[in-house]
């Protein structure tokens, strides 16, 4: 059953053609209120059998997005060709360290800085002449501004200095944060916080008596604050002095590289294989180059792989932002031909996708530049006879095997890929600067592809206009994000989320997203905008903010909107997922569900978290012991750490103590425990839960939860044998 209108089932015929309108309703059109809904409505249709596919999308878009993303922060979800336009990335794996303490912060706060970002900030940082003039007023005033270009290194310098002030924990602040919220915010003691590129409004309002404030407001509790502003941003460089180091300097890049090949490259042998190309005339030319930090972070990768023999040295160095868009240029102005030059636009924006997805939107956008007239066929005799080969050499690609999802499942296809994905953003970067009178007919044609029924075009169509709103964030919303996310398909509104969520991790259009996404989840005229805010809490925005995803998901969740509970639901999975990655995120969500039901809470909103629990409880999974079956999440962690198992045991007893989702709380529990009787390994995890619901208890809880396991252990077609074991638990106790 569908949570959806009417409409969209259907539309789908004419959707698979790209012939449906784009509906755009204002973002502040009325629409009439949600209808009082019951409890027994919501208990039927919150129940989600999707999450594999969730989670299976979800790695999908990860990996499409990847190529754009500026992963300098959380970069431990972005693997292989992530786009590095920051400080640093994380590149080793995290290990699986559990937090003990709450994640639910004010709501000025975005986050706590990732571990594997501050190891590596350790291990690679060099200093600076500014180093030492930017640590004196942090040790004197306790809070900092770093004045500067982008990517030159503010972001790094920020966390070294708070590293170096061996404070307990690093906390990231909104970068749109009110700033009067900052003094009423209950600073911790040795704590350090900071705010990358605070929003230009905001940092406007820079005071020397503000700062003051702020000074003493941190002193008390021996913390410290650090501002990051864009140098685009005007200041009073003199009424702010005493805060304030004006950030025009980067790193010695020889000694910047070295430190990086020594983080990448723990193998002896292979870091003096590293040095010594280091030194050859090809990359001595790029460190002649003043690279930015970001962009020796980049070329010491490309080298580490490199060295492993992933890459020639020529291949590696052509991955390199500026050299690819050198070749970029070259490309177009030896091609001129209108077919060529489509072509290669299309396998910019679909690089990945199916060769026939590739040649319909290369179509698809030639009669979109030049549509046929009346006497001309739709295509000339020469290019209906063109060489396909020829004209994938040209395009500097190759093909590969793969397979596309269909609607009956998978089916092996032609892939279609460019030889060097850093030809990607490059291509569209060139093509939107060199050519303005393009941008409209390109604007139309990837709003087209948006609204596509196949998954692989939708979602790279819309990762480009996720790049391209970085070059016109304001002219793309009103082009192509809000349609979409107005639109009446709930998978057309996906796509707005996905795109939203690689300027997110920008850090000069991070506000603006996150400014645009708070409004649509306030809004209670517009479910369609509450719903695609939803959709990017859980995807690429969550993944950079999750504390902020998670507040605004449970002010969705307040609308009390049938029509969002399968999203909301959707987004929380999706988060607790990315605890496979950074462990943290599990103890983020399950703070969240304890928070959204702890009484007295919204009745509606409370039954939403508990019914959200038991889907995680049975659906979520993890991979517990490297090459194994994998387990379910909850029983993994439950037995892992107190802390996770006192939230989950919590969250148990609130399900099976309110009546409505008590039959819903009961099944999941016999479905975990048919789990279970499959797999001998998880008893002791599942026994640990049951032994701590009847601990904590009372003496009804205690005879419900021993009337089902005899029950389920008498069951004659279903009988459980790991129930028939847990009564003896029971009694015991």
């Amino acid at each position: 059953m569908t949570n959806e209108s009417p409409n969209e089932a259907s539309q789908k015929t004419a959707k698979e053609k790209g012939t449906v309108a784009i509906e755009t309703p204002s973002s502040d059109s009325t629409e009439a209120p949600p209808l009082p809904i019951s409890e027994d409505e919501l208990v039927k249709h919150v129940k989600d059998k999707d999450t594999a596919r969730i989670i299976s999308e979800l790695l999908r878009g990860q990996r499409i997005a990847s190529i754009y993303i500026d992963a300098r922060s959380g970069g431990v979800f972005f693997g292989g060709e992530a786009h590095i336009t920051g400080d640093v990335i994380g590149r080793r794996q995290v290990k699986q360290t559990l937090r003990e303490t709450s994640e639910i912060y004010a709501e000025t706060i975005a986050g706590r800085v990732l571990g594997e970002d501050l190891d590596k900030i350790r291990n690679v940082y060099i200093k600076p002449s500014l180093y030492d003039q930017a640590y004196h007023i942090l040790t004197e005033r306790q809070v900092l501004i770093l004045w500067g270009q982008a990517h030159w290194g503010k972001w790094t310098t920020a966390l070294h200095l708070l590293l170096s002030l061996q404070v307990e924990e690093i906390l990231e602040m909104k970068p749109d944060v009110v700033l009067d919220d900052i003094l009423s915010l209950e600073v911790a003691e040795k704590k350090g916080y900071f705010i990358d590129t605070l929003s230009p409004d905001s940092a406007q309002k820079l005071s020397p008596t503000l700062l003051n404030r702020f000074s003493e407001h941190f002193r008390k509790k021996v913390s410290y604050l650090i501002i990051t502003v864009d140098s685009r941003v005007s200041l009073s460089k003199t009424a702010l002095s005493n805060n304030l180091t004006i950030w025009n300097e980067v790193s010695e890049p020889i000694q910047l590289l070295q430190a990086h090949l020594s983080w990448y490259l723990t193998n002896i042998e292979e870091l003096s294989q590293a040095l010594e190309l280091s030194k050859s005339n090809e990359v001595q030319q790029f460190l002649t180059a003043h690279l930015l930090p970001g962009e020796v972070d980049r070329l010491a990768e490309l080298l580490a792989r490199v060295v492993h023999n992933e890459l020639k040295l020529a291949e590696a160095l052509s991955r390199f932002e500026s050299r690819a868009l050198q070749q970029v240029e070259e490309w177009f102005e030896n091609h001129i031909e209108l077919e060529k030059r489509t072509f290669m636009i299309a396998l910019a924006v679909l690089s990945g996708a199916s060769y026939q997805s590739v040649v319909s939107a290369d179509e698809r956008l030639q009669s979109i530049l030049k549509p046929p007239t009346d006497e001309q066929g739709s295509s000339e005799p020469q290019s209906v006879f063109s060489s396909r080969s020829q004209r994938v050499r040209e395009s500097c690609a190759h093909f590969s095997q793969g397979y596309e999802e269909t609607e009956f499942g998978r089916s092996p296809v032609e892939i279609l890929e460019l030889d060097n994905p850093t030809f990607q953003p490059a291509i569209l970067r060139y093509v939107w600067n060199e050519y303005d009178r393009l941008r409209k007919p390109l604007v139309d044609w990837l709003r087209g592809l948006g609204i596509q029924s196949n998954f692989d075009i939708r979602v790279r169509a819309a990762a480009g206009v996720g790049e391209l709103s970085k070059y016109n964030f304001g002219y793309i919303k009103e082009e192509i994000l809000l349609p979409w996310a107005n639109h009446q398909d709930k998978q057309t509104r996906a796509a707005a989320a996905f795109a939203l969520g690689i300027p997110a991790w920008e850090g000069e259009f991070a506000p603006q997203v996150l400014g645009l996404l708070h409004h649509w989840s306030t809004l209670r005229n517009n479910w369609r905008l509450n719903w695609t805010a939803a959709a990017a809490y859980g995807g690429l925005v969550g993944l950079r903010f999750p504390d902020i995803a998670l507040r605004n998901l449970h002010s969705i969740a307040q609308a009390e909107d049938l029509r969002l509970f399968s999203v909301l639901n959707r987004s929380v999975v999706s988060l607790i997922h990315a605890g496979q990655v950074e462990p943290n995120y599990y103890l983020k969500v399950l703070d969240a569900l304890t928070s959204w039901t702890n009484p007295p809470v919204d009745r509606i909103v409370a039954l939403m978290g508990l019914l959200i629990f038991l889907d995680l409880a049975l659906e979520a999974k993890t991979e517990a012991i490297p090459d194994a079956d994998k387990w379910p999440t909850l029983l993994w962690l439950s037995q892992e750490n107190t802390t996770y198992q006192e939230r989950i045991i919590s969250l148990w007893r609130r399900a099976l103590n309110t009546k409505p989702v008590r039959k819903p709380a009961l099944e999941t529990l016999r479905q975990i425990l048919q789990v279970v009787d499959e797999d001998a390994r998880l008893y002791f995890p599942a026994e640990q839960i049951i032994s701590e619901l009847v601990k904590q208890g009372t003496e009804r809880e205690k005879d419900r939860l021993k009337y089902y396991l005899e029950r389920w252990a008498a069951d004659p077609k279903e009988k459980s044998m790991s129930a028939e074991r847990l009564l003896s638990t029971v009694n015991a106790v």
